[in-house]
């Protein structure tokens, strides 16, 4: 199966949105799966790192061109790998602002893709709209690996 990777990266601490990514895309390549990681798309190298390049904006209030950035570059690459799998994977955390995520999630929703979340939140404090869109959640990727097959 071909799996895309969704959740936070522009609003999470240190390396948070590359370590749960790396040890996933490990995980599931190991048993044969194809992973779409967003991170890993080609960027232009003149603007150095897409996270940071993006934060510099926001806080220069370059609005404008971040819209324009953006949807140049992350919104139609980001949906053209969604297009390409059969499930998207989504890490949803507390306290982490995820937009593009939610979007990702409706998107291939829209498209009949399986869409597996993973979260910390509590059941009760899911959105609907996740939880409608959603094809399993669990609340660790422990639980994740434990369904599809890993035992410790």
């Amino acid at each position: 199966m071909k799996w895309y990777l969704a959740g936070a990266i522009g609003f999470t601490k240190g390396k948070q949105h590359e370590t749960w990514r790396d040890g996933i895309t490990k995980f599931l390549e190991q048993r044969g799966h194809v992973v779409f990681n967003p991170l890993k798309k080609h960027w232009p190298s003149s603007m150095g790192d897409a996270r940071n390049y993006f934060k510099k904006l926001r806080e220069q209030e370059r609005i404008e061109e971040t819209r324009g950035m953006f949807r140049r570059y992350i919104i139609p690459s980001d949906l053209a790998m969604v297009d390409q799998s059969d499930v998207i994977l989504a890490y949803i955390q507390k306290g982490i602002p995820v937009c593009g995520t939610y979007g990702e999630i409706t998107y291939a929703y829209a498209h009949g893709k399986a869409v597996f979340v993973v979260t910390n939140l509590l059941s009760p404090l899911l959105p609907n709209w996740l939880v409608g869109c959603s094809t399993f959640i669990f609340h660790s990727f422990k639980d994740f690996r434990r369904f599809m097959g890993e035992r410790s």
